[in-house]
């Protein structure tokens, strides 16, 4: 590798990490204020553990603080909003929800209720409206409009003995101010997911099913994939790795799409190239079901989107470190703070070493990260950002235990680490990535927001090993061999325009806009040995092809133009309409390139609409239904040379969502029918060619839940009952089921953060249960349900030294995952030891 960072190669480090996430919010110079705490729960909870029914009630009753009064006060630091409580008890304000939106500040106050509602008009010349109103069932919502402009007088939110200022940092001179950081993190449970919905709409509002596995738990678990990141979601099960280089994921009963069901920041990001949990993951979410409406075609099952970190506006770096079972080493540094006095101009670089062989005969893989992003606050109501991301990874290829023709009652006979290719299957994969975000609040209702994005890749199979036939005396495996040479190059320009706005007593809110994707994928193939053979009960290796033959070569560019609307409209608090709808539309061509022959000149039109309603019976509880539609492009034409039309997916859904213990646990309760038509299968007058008759259909329950049972015991959980299955095929028999979707599959992961004489001591495990799978949509075989045990510990020794070690299949189950005919081993019993060092 030409990228080495000797840290990796240090011996036994442990870890967990606590991202830092911190808005602009300071600690007032005063006489009164000498320290704010650590935003963490024993902030608001007894030193003690419970040890009783009624201590854990009185715990639980202590989360929800009450504020009794809110009265405003001009001082010398600047005009005070003072938070009322009784005695003894403190809000837990969380500096990561202060923001601006156009001429407003505001401050989102978890696990506080208000006693009455606050309003001040024109309290100062620059201030227009100062309001302090109930949001939800268990948060606070203060809000500061400026009369023409953000206000820039110094404005103070204080409650108890505790004062934070609301204004983002300014370089006032002669005004000290003292920057808290603290290293809080949202927890398991999050309210919101803007970047995957493009809207800031609370996901209790949204009738759709959204989760969201954060960043607390992606540390907690050592999560090191998208595999790993998503047990802990209903619905989802995996379809293994394909060829051993990245994940396939099974959302509903559907396999994503490689392009439209993957995301980064809400932007398409293909999934073969580099779409994993890098380190500069902050959290991944996943809408289920068609989405269309948002991001134009893809499968049905859902969108599965990374959220990136972003820069701090207060100086922060993070040096971690991982060593584990089978050779496995890993090395990241996380750096971010402000890059002038004034701190309009911040940054972040996340950089990461991975060199790591597993428990596969020969498999390796090294991979070097480095993601760069400045962002720059130009005025008070624009902001630009640009991230930049490169991703090197150089791996052996694996091709599993599946062999055509043979039943898995032999392939189980395999020892898990047998490899089947050859060790000389080298692959190569490059990316580079520019995301341009410009974002311009025209008032505090409206906002206007430019994306582009670029994305330069390359995957090379050097060489590519594959099984074609196990021969008679059941030892000797036919394989061929080939080569792969593919670009990628994506330019994605987007528009959106959100606003809200009101008409009479009802109030809507509003996103539309439009994009535009050019996206090509040239490939060469490659020809090499058609007859490599291997002995699998006495494998003798290195059977490599000295020289490959021009095979085909193909160049396929596209271009796709949308234009969406989608209204949120409020006809009163606990009732809510959504409405959307999105025109597409597509121009194909594939070129062979060594005959110079255009072979497909296609245009797809379609639109996409979205509806759904929510009613709030209480305000912990909102019951929601929808409906949606989504649509994928297909290639290829039928046996009169008309290109087919897109595969449509149609969901109904209805559902639930609701909170607990003052909003400490959330739960999403959902049911839904997905069905899929005109799906592509052999013509029964000539099976050279394809004919959409085809049906498939999904339908299922699913159950999530996230968040805090006690101030020190979390839980994420989730459980899916699954019926997908084809219902009309010329070639598979119908009631066939779809391959890898499990029909039951179930998920606990749970912490305790110890206090008292054992605070800094955490402890958790989980179980994951993905019940039996079909290998293909022929049924030829299942694989078996399993049932897996993680357990860790974390010791934090101070705020900034923390030392964690992951259990990961703690009882050494033997599992396969796979989809379409292929099948890999899970890994088994492995010991993760990390240690994360922050300054």
């Amino acid at each position: 590798m030409d990228y080495v960072l000797p840290s990796v190669q240090l011996g036994l480090v442990m870890v967990l990490s606590s991202t830092l996430n911190m808005g602009w919010a300071q600690a007032v110079e005063s006489e009164e204020v000498a320290e704010i705490p650590p935003l963490t729960l024993d902030t608001y909870t007894a030193n003690q553990p419970a040890t009783t029914v009624q201590e854990w009630v009185a715990q639980l009753e202590a989360i929800a603080v009450p504020v009794t009064g809110v009265r405003l006060n001009q001082s010398d630091s600047g005009l005070e909003i003072i938070l009322e409580t009784a005695e003894g008890q403190t809000l837990s304000i969380d500096s990561r929800q202060f923001r601006t939106e156009g001429d407003r500040l505001i401050a989102d106050i978890p696990n506080a209720t208000l006693a009455q509602a606050f309003n001040a008009d024109n309290p100062t010349a620059e201030i227009a409206n100062i309001r302090v109103v109930q949001i939800g069932a268990n948060t606070l919502q203060v809000s500061v409009t400026g009369s023409n402009a953000l206000p820039t007088e110094p404005i103070i939110l204080r409650a108890n003995e505790f004062a934070y200022r609301l204004n983002p940092p300014t370089d006032r001179p002669g005004e000290e101010i003292e920057i808290v950081v603290t290293t809080a993190q949202e927890g398991y449970r999050v309210p919101n997911a803007t970047s995957v919905t493009r809207t800031p709409t609370p996901i209790r509002d949204i009738p759709q099913s959204i989760q969201v596995v954060p960043q607390e738990v992606l540390q907690d678990q050592r999560a090191t994939n998208l595999r790993e990141a998503l047990r802990n979601v209903s619905g989802v099960t995996s379809g293994g790795p394909a060829f051993g280089t990245y994940d396939q994921l099974i959302l509903r009963g559907f396999l994503g799409s490689n392009t439209g069901n993957y995301r980064r920041n809400g932007v398409e990001f293909p999934n073969f190239v580099g779409f994993s949990l890098n380190p500069n993951t902050e959290r991944v979410e996943v809408l289920k079901g068609p989405a269309s409406v948002l991001f134009g075609d893809l499968a049905p099952g859902g969108v599965v989107n990374l959220v990136t970190k972003q820069p701090l506006s207060v100086p922060f770096a993070e040096i971690e470190a991982n060593v584990g079972s089978f050779g496995y080493y890993r090395g990241a540094v996380d750096l971010s703070g402000p890059l002038n006095p004034e701190r309009t101009v911040l940054y972040r670089l996340n950089v990461a070493y991975e060199d790591a062989n597993s428990f596969r005969d020969f498999i390796n893989n090294r991979t070097f990260f480095i993601a760069p992003v400045i962002s720059w606050q130009i005025t008070d109501r624009t902001r630009w950002a640009v991230e930049l991301e490169y991703n090197r990874d150089d791996r052996i290829t694996d091709v599993g235990l599946s062999i055509p023709g043979v039943p898995f009652s032999r392939i189980r006979q395999f020892p898990i680490r047998r490899l089947l290719n050859e060790p000389g299957d080298e692959f190569e994969s490059r990316y580079l990535s520019i995301l341009s975000t410009l974002e311009h609040n025209f008032s505090q209702n409206w906002q206007i927001r430019n994306v582009f994005n670029f994305v330069d890749a390359s995957r090379n199979f050097v060489q590519y090993t594959n099984p074609d036939a196990l021969r008679e005396d059941g030892r000797t495996l036919e394989r061929s061999q080939s080569a792969t040479e593919q670009d990628i190059t994506y330019y994605l320009g987007q528009i959106d325009v959100t606003g809200r706005f009101a008409t009479g007593p009802v109030r809507h809110e509003v996103v539309f806009g439009t994009d535009y994707l050019y996206r090509k994928f040239p490939s060469v193939n490659f020809n090499g040995q058609e007859e490599v053979l291997l002995d699998i009960l006495d494998p003798d290796y290195g059977n490599d092809t000295d020289t490959f033959t021009l095979g085909s070569s193909f160049t396929n560019p596209e271009r796709r133009f949308g234009v969406f609307v989608q209204d949120t409209i409020s006809f009163s608090d606990r009732f809510k309409l959504l409405l959307g709808g999105r025109y597409n539309n597509a121009l194909l061509q594939q070129t062979n390139r060594l005959t110079d022959t255009l072979i497909r000149d296609q245009t797809v039109e379609n639109f996409s609409p979205r509806l759904g309603i929510v009613y709030q019976p209480a305000d912990w509880v909102s019951l929601y239904a929808s409906y949606s539609r989504s649509f994928e492009i297909n290639s290829g034409t039928d046996a009169a040379g008309n290109p087919f039309d897109p595969t449509f997916g149609t969901q109904y859904e209805i559902g639930a969502k609701t909170e607990f213990f003052n909003g400490a646990l959330g739960a999403t309760l959902s049911l839904f029918k997905i069905k899929r038509d005109n799906v592509l299968t052999p013509d029964p007058t000539d099976t050279r060619f394809s004919v959409q008759t085809g049906e498939q259909e999904s339908q299922g329950i699913e159950l999530d839940i996230s968040g805090r049972i006690t101030p020190n015991w979390s839980i994420v959980a989730s459980y899916s009952y699954l019926d997908a299955k084809i219902t009309r095929d010329n070639r598979f028999p119908e009631g066939n089921r779809l391959p890898s979707a499990a029909p039951h599959r179930f998920s606990l992961w749970t912490k305790y953060d110890f206090d008292g004489s054992l605070q800094g001591l955490s402890l958790g495990g989980g179980i994951f249960y993905v019940g039996e799978r079909w290998e293909s949509l022929n049924n030829v075989y299942q694989l078996p349900s399993y049932t897996t045990v993680d357990l860790f510990a974390a010791y934090r020794f101070n705020p900034n030294l923390t030392a964690q070690v992951n259990f990961k299949n703690a009882f050494d189950r033997r599992y396969y995952e796979g989809t379409f005919g292929a099948v890999h081993p899970g890994t088994p019993r492995s010991i993760t030891a990390s240690v994360v060092y922050q300054f």
